[in-house]
C-alpha cells in the first residue's frame, strides 16, 4: 500500500487513470492496482450519528478514526454507499492509497526503457518493493 504524498507525480489523476504495470526484462505487463478513497472522516460520520452527537475536543469536533484525543487529524476511508459519502477530492490526491500484490512486481527497467502503451512518461512512479524478510 503506497500513500498518495508517496506517488507525486500521480497527484491530481483521475482514478481510473492510475495503472500499474511490472518489467519482466523484455516487455511491460499491465497489474491490477487498487485505488482506495480517503478523507477526513470523523467516527461520528461512520455510525451516522447526527453531527451535534460526533466527538469533540475542548468543544471543537473533530475528524480521524479514533474515540481517543487526536493527536492528529487522520484519513479515513471513504465510499459513496457509506454514511461518509465521497471524498472531497475525486481526483488522487495525497491522502488516498494505492496498492498491488509484491507477486505483480517484476524486475527494474532501465532508466532509457519506453513507458508502457498509452501511458503518459512524464508521470511515469517508480515503485521499489522490498521484502522485508
Amino acid at each position: 500500500m503506497l500513500e498518495g504524498s508517496a506517488l507525486p507525480k500521480l497527484i491530481g489523476a483521475t482514478i481510473p487513470s492510475v495503472v500499474g504495470f511490472s518489467w519482466d526484462g523484455s516487455a511491460w505487463h499491465q497489474i491490477p492496482v487498487q485505488v482506495d478513497e480517503r478523507d477526513m472522516v470523523s467516527p461520528g460520520q461512520i455510525e451516522n450519528l447526527p453531527a451535534v452527537n460526533w466527538p469533540k475536543v475542548n468543544g471543537v469536533t473533530y475528524k480521524v478514526l479514533s474515540y481517543t484525543t487526536p493527536s492528529a487529524p487522520a484519513a479515513g476511508y471513504t465510499s459513496w454507499p457509506t454514511f461518509t459519502g465521497t471524498d472531497s477530492n475525486p481526483l488522487f490526491d495525497a491522502n488516498d492509497q494505492a496498492s498491488f500484490l509484491a507477486n505483480d512486481s517484476g524486475k527494474q527497467a532501465a532508466a532509457a526503457t519506453a513507458a508502457p502503451p498509452n501511458t503518459i512518461a512524464r508521470i511515469r512512479e517508480e515503485v521499489k518493493v522490498v521484502d522485508p524478510g
